[in-house]
């Protein structure tokens, strides 16, 4: 597989989000059918289909032609891809340059009179059981589903995807002057807006779910994004940021430990203990003696 370029973080958090609402398996692909996304809702089958080098080339011939079929016919229109399975594309144009297409699909769908795009379907599927179990494994959808999901799609693309782009995504498309990396629109914003919310929220049930969907983004590209930017996990940072609260009240103040453990967010003084002896090799009390008696001193 050809290496990925570099693609916008919203393109991915976009895919994500539209696969978990419909079911569909996407990725974005460039003008040669090779991928260029992150993987979204993947089957197992298709994973195992293009990890063979074979395979893979009908995966990509597959992907190339659905693009230059709906490019040439100025439309989305489902196909049957190689192995059997439904599948569409949707062209990604920014100001008259294609940037590649966004491929959906990897679904059944009986009796639906969509036409195959491949002339030589693979053979070698029948030759492996464990491709025709995972095979048998794959959720068959109606038309009118299909044809749904097609209408959203093109409706994100043509009023919501193209408006956020000033630059293309594939770099080899574009003369050597205009080539210019990537970086992910308001991402900074989105996760300085996310710590914020933390730290002033730290007493409270919080969870990855939660400060993502206070930030709108996906969960999946959310924890992605955060730990590129702050360099830990978001679990991480939320353990070590209630545990540093607790030590600042343990160090400045005369609550006792239950009422420290809920100022900083744990949900019990048992658990607070443990936690806080497990990341500073100490008790909360054992810490709050060792502070009174440096005052002593």
């Amino acid at each position: 597989m050809k290496a990925q370029t570099s693609v916008p973080d919203f393109i991915n958090n976009i895919l994500y989000d539209f696969s978990a609402a419909t079911g569909l398996a996407s990725v974005l692909v460039d003008i040669k059918g090779n991928e260029i996304s992150t993987r979204c809702n993947f089957s197992p089958f298709c994973d195992r289909i293009r990890s063979d080098v074979a395979l893979s080339e009908l995966c990509n011939y597959c992907d190339r032609s659905g693009g230059i079929n709906a490019l040439r016919d100025n439309d989305v229109a489902a196909y049957i891809c190689h192995t059997g399975l439904v599948d569409f594309s949707v062209p990604l144009i920014h100001r008259n340059n294609l940037l590649g297409f966004i491929q959906c699909g990897q679904i059944k769908v009986t009796n639906s009179g969509i036409p195959s795009i491949c002339t030589s379907p693979s053979h070698l599927l029948v030759k492996d059981q464990q491709l025709i179990t995972l095979y048998e494994e794959i959720e068959s959808f109606p038309l009118s589903k299909i044809q749904s999901s097609i209408n959203l799609l093109k409706t994100l693309v043509d009023n919501y995807v193209i408006k956020f782009f000033d630059l293309p995504i594939n770099e080899d498309m574009q003369p050597q002057g205009q080539r210019k990396n990537f970086r992910s629109l308001n991402s900074g914003k989105k996760i300085d807006e996310a710590i914020l919310y933390i730290n002033n929220n730290i007493s409270s049930d919080l969870d990855l779910d939660i400060v993502s969907n206070h930030v709108n983004l996906s969960p999946y590209y959310f924890s992605k994004a955060f730990k590129k930017q702050v360099g830990v996990g978001f679990n991480s940072y939320l353990k070590n940021k209630r545990l540093s609260t607790a030590k600042a009240l343990l160090s400045n103040t005369k609550m006792n430990i239950e009422n420290i453990a809920k100022k900083s967010g744990f949900n019990s003084a048992s658990y607070f203990i443990k936690q806080f002896k497990s990341h500073y090799m100490t008790t909360p009390y054992e810490y709050r003696k060792e502070i009174e008696d440096s005052f002593e001193k």
